[in-house]
Protein backbone atom coordinates (compact mmCIF):
# COMPACT_ATOMS: atom_id res chain seq x y z
CA UNK A 1 0.00 0.00 0.00
CA UNK A 2 2.54 2.21 0.79
CA UNK A 3 4.37 1.02 -2.43
CA UNK A 4 1.18 2.22 -4.27
CA UNK A 5 1.26 5.97 -2.31
CA UNK A 6 4.89 6.33 -3.61
CA UNK A 7 3.82 5.96 -7.19
CA UNK A 8 1.44 7.98 -6.78
CA UNK A 9 3.55 10.63 -5.08
CA UNK A 10 5.63 10.45 -7.51
CA UNK A 11 3.09 10.85 -10.50
CA UNK A 12 1.91 14.30 -8.65
CA UNK A 13 5.08 15.47 -8.05
CA UNK A 14 6.50 14.72 -11.70
CA UNK A 15 2.77 16.48 -12.72
CA UNK A 16 3.78 19.41 -9.89
CA UNK A 17 6.85 20.10 -11.74
CA UNK A 18 5.37 19.84 -15.28
CA UNK A 19 2.93 22.41 -14.47
CA UNK A 20 5.28 24.61 -12.52
CA UNK A 21 7.76 24.68 -15.39
CA UNK A 22 4.33 25.43 -17.91
CA UNK A 23 3.67 28.29 -15.36
CA UNK A 24 7.15 29.54 -15.57
CA UNK A 25 8.03 29.60 -19.02
CA UNK A 26 4.25 31.19 -20.04
CA UNK A 27 5.14 33.61 -17.62
CA UNK A 28 8.57 34.32 -18.96
CA UNK A 29 6.88 34.27 -22.63
CA UNK A 30 4.12 36.39 -21.44
CA UNK A 31 6.69 39.24 -19.47
CA UNK A 32 9.03 39.21 -22.93
CA UNK A 33 5.61 39.85 -25.08
CA UNK A 34 4.99 42.48 -22.67
CA UNK A 35 8.10 43.91 -22.66
CA UNK A 36 8.64 43.52 -26.33
CA UNK A 37 5.62 45.60 -26.40
CA UNK A 38 6.32 48.08 -24.30
CA UNK A 39 9.50 48.71 -26.33
CA UNK A 40 7.52 48.95 -29.10
CA UNK A 41 4.93 51.45 -27.53
CA UNK A 42 7.60 53.56 -26.50
CA UNK A 43 9.08 53.28 -29.59
CA UNK A 44 6.10 54.67 -31.53
CA UNK A 45 5.47 56.76 -28.80
CA UNK A 46 8.47 58.48 -28.97
CA UNK A 47 7.99 58.96 -32.85
CA UNK A 48 4.96 59.97 -32.28
CA UNK A 49 6.37 62.79 -29.84
CA UNK A 50 9.48 63.11 -32.58
CA UNK A 51 7.19 63.78 -35.51
CA UNK A 52 4.95 66.23 -33.64
CA UNK A 53 7.53 67.94 -32.28
CA UNK A 54 8.65 68.57 -35.59
CA UNK A 55 5.78 69.63 -36.98
CA UNK A 56 5.39 72.00 -33.92
CA UNK A 57 8.77 73.49 -34.23
CA UNK A 58 8.20 74.09 -38.61
CA UNK A 59 4.75 75.49 -38.12
CA UNK A 60 6.58 78.01 -35.50
CA UNK A 61 8.81 78.76 -37.92
CA UNK A 62 6.86 79.11 -40.62
CA UNK A 63 4.86 81.24 -38.37
CA UNK A 64 7.86 83.41 -37.56
CA UNK A 65 8.88 83.34 -40.63
CA UNK A 66 5.46 84.60 -42.05
CA UNK A 67 5.47 87.41 -39.49
CA UNK A 68 8.66 88.57 -40.25
CA UNK A 69 7.98 88.68 -44.11
CA UNK A 70 4.67 90.71 -43.30
CA UNK A 71 6.72 93.16 -40.51
CA UNK A 72 9.37 93.72 -43.58
CA UNK A 73 6.67 94.26 -46.62
CA UNK A 74 4.65 97.26 -43.63
CA UNK A 75 8.60 98.40 -43.60
CA UNK A 76 9.36 98.50 -46.99
CA UNK A 77 5.51 99.68 -47.57
CA UNK A 78 6.16 102.42 -45.00
CA UNK A 79 9.39 103.00 -46.39
CA UNK A 80 8.27 103.94 -49.79
CA UNK A 81 5.36 105.63 -49.02
CA UNK A 82 7.90 108.15 -46.79
CA UNK A 83 10.09 107.96 -50.09
CA UNK A 84 6.66 108.89 -51.91
CA UNK A 85 6.00 111.63 -49.77
CA UNK A 86 9.21 113.18 -49.60
CA UNK A 87 9.81 113.22 -53.61
CA UNK A 88 6.70 114.85 -53.96
CA UNK A 89 8.03 117.61 -51.20
CA UNK A 90 10.96 117.85 -53.21
CA UNK A 91 9.10 117.98 -57.17
CA UNK A 92 7.12 120.59 -55.30
CA UNK A 93 9.94 122.92 -54.59
CA UNK A 94 11.68 121.49 -57.39
CA UNK A 95 9.36 122.63 -60.00
CA UNK A 96 9.65 125.85 -58.43
CA UNK A 97 13.73 126.02 -58.70
CA UNK A 98 13.20 124.62 -62.88
CA UNK A 99 11.12 128.03 -63.51
CA UNK A 100 13.91 129.74 -61.88
CA UNK A 101 16.23 128.54 -63.25
CA UNK A 102 15.05 128.96 -66.88
CA UNK A 103 14.16 132.30 -66.32
CA UNK A 104 17.13 133.20 -64.93
CA UNK A 105 18.87 131.55 -68.40
CA UNK A 106 16.96 134.28 -70.47
CA UNK A 107 18.48 136.73 -68.10
CA UNK A 108 22.17 136.04 -68.59
CA UNK A 109 23.23 137.32 -71.74
CA UNK A 110 25.01 134.67 -73.52
CA UNK A 111 22.75 131.97 -72.24
CA UNK A 112 20.08 134.04 -73.67
CA UNK A 113 21.80 134.48 -76.97
CA UNK A 114 22.53 130.46 -77.07
CA UNK A 115 18.62 129.86 -76.47
CA UNK A 116 17.33 132.19 -79.11
CA UNK A 117 20.17 131.20 -81.92
CA UNK A 118 19.21 127.21 -81.01
CA UNK A 119 15.46 128.44 -81.39
CA UNK A 120 15.49 130.13 -84.69
CA UNK A 121 17.90 127.21 -85.69
CA UNK A 122 15.27 124.86 -86.01
CA UNK A 123 12.79 127.23 -86.80
CA UNK A 124 14.61 127.61 -89.96
CA UNK A 125 14.48 123.93 -90.54
CA UNK A 126 10.67 123.46 -89.07
CA UNK A 127 8.74 126.14 -90.32
CA UNK A 128 7.44 127.01 -93.95
CA UNK A 129 8.86 130.01 -95.93
CA UNK A 130 6.10 133.05 -95.41
CA UNK A 131 5.78 135.39 -93.14
CA UNK A 132 7.03 135.06 -90.04
CA UNK A 133 5.70 136.35 -86.46
CA UNK A 134 8.04 136.62 -83.64
CA UNK A 135 6.67 137.22 -80.42
CA UNK A 136 8.83 137.68 -77.48
CA UNK A 137 8.86 139.68 -73.95
CA UNK A 138 9.01 143.41 -73.19
CA UNK A 139 12.53 144.66 -73.25
CA UNK A 140 14.14 142.32 -75.42
CA UNK A 141 16.69 143.49 -78.10
CA UNK A 142 16.46 141.98 -81.42
CA UNK A 143 20.10 143.33 -82.08
CA UNK A 144 21.56 140.05 -79.96
CA UNK A 145 20.16 137.90 -82.97
CA UNK A 146 20.48 140.57 -85.52
CA UNK A 147 22.60 137.98 -87.92
CA UNK A 148 19.69 134.99 -87.39
CA UNK A 149 16.98 137.78 -88.40
CA UNK A 150 18.82 138.21 -91.63
CA UNK A 151 19.42 134.68 -92.83
CA UNK A 152 15.50 134.05 -91.75
CA UNK A 153 14.43 137.22 -94.13
CA UNK A 154 16.75 135.57 -97.05
CA UNK A 155 15.45 132.26 -95.58
CA UNK A 156 11.34 133.60 -96.39
CA UNK A 157 11.90 136.08 -98.61
CA UNK A 158 10.80 138.94 -96.42
CA UNK A 159 11.61 140.52 -93.08
CA UNK A 160 10.16 138.94 -90.15
CA UNK A 161 7.40 140.67 -87.45
CA UNK A 162 8.76 141.11 -83.97
CA UNK A 163 5.57 141.35 -82.05
CA UNK A 164 6.39 142.19 -78.30
CA UNK A 165 4.13 140.07 -75.68
CA UNK A 166 3.82 141.21 -72.15
CA UNK A 167 2.59 137.57 -70.93
CA UNK A 168 6.03 136.20 -72.02
CA UNK A 169 8.90 136.36 -69.15
CA UNK A 170 11.16 134.64 -71.12
CA UNK A 171 12.11 133.17 -74.86
CA UNK A 172 10.94 133.87 -78.34
CA UNK A 173 7.25 131.87 -79.82
CA UNK A 174 8.13 131.48 -83.92
CA UNK A 175 4.98 131.45 -85.62
CA UNK A 176 4.54 130.77 -89.13
CA UNK A 177 1.15 130.53 -91.50
CA UNK A 178 -0.78 128.92 -88.44
CA UNK A 179 2.39 126.86 -87.24
CA UNK A 180 4.12 127.88 -84.06
CA UNK A 181 7.21 126.67 -82.32
CA UNK A 182 7.14 127.62 -78.72
CA UNK A 183 10.62 128.20 -77.29
CA UNK A 184 9.01 130.57 -74.19
CA UNK A 185 9.70 129.69 -70.63
CA UNK A 186 5.61 129.19 -70.81
CA UNK A 187 6.00 127.01 -73.51
CA UNK A 188 8.79 125.19 -72.33
CA UNK A 189 7.02 124.21 -68.83
CA UNK A 190 3.37 123.87 -70.40
CA UNK A 191 3.48 120.29 -70.26
CA UNK A 192 3.86 120.06 -66.57
CA UNK A 193 2.55 115.92 -65.96
CA UNK A 194 5.49 115.16 -68.60
CA UNK A 195 8.14 117.05 -67.13
CA UNK A 196 6.74 116.08 -63.49
CA UNK A 197 6.62 112.71 -64.46
CA UNK A 198 10.63 112.69 -65.30
CA UNK A 199 11.43 114.85 -62.43
CA UNK A 200 9.68 112.63 -60.45
CA UNK A 201 11.26 109.70 -61.46
CA UNK A 202 14.45 110.85 -60.97
CA UNK A 203 13.79 112.15 -57.39
CA UNK A 204 13.38 108.12 -56.92
CA UNK A 205 16.26 106.95 -58.36
CA UNK A 206 18.49 109.61 -56.65
CA UNK A 207 16.40 108.74 -53.33
CA UNK A 208 17.17 104.99 -53.78
CA UNK A 209 20.43 105.18 -54.63
CA UNK A 210 20.77 107.34 -50.92
CA UNK A 211 19.19 105.03 -49.35
CA UNK A 212 20.94 102.05 -50.99
CA UNK A 213 24.27 104.13 -49.62
CA UNK A 214 22.69 104.34 -46.19
CA UNK A 215 22.09 100.81 -46.11
CA UNK A 216 25.53 99.45 -46.74
CA UNK A 217 27.47 102.13 -44.29
CA UNK A 218 28.68 100.60 -40.88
Amino acid sequence: MSEVHSVLDAQVETLLELVERHRSERCTQLLEQAQERRHTLLAQTYGEARTRMHEAIVTERRRGNEKLDATRAQLQTRARQQQHRTALLLLQQGWELLGQSVLQRWKTAAQRRLWVCNLLHQALQRLPRCAWVIEHPPGWDSAECSEQLEVIRRHCGVEPQLRTDDQLHAGLRVCADGACLDGTLEGLLADRDAIEAQLLAQLHRLLNADQSRTEVTP
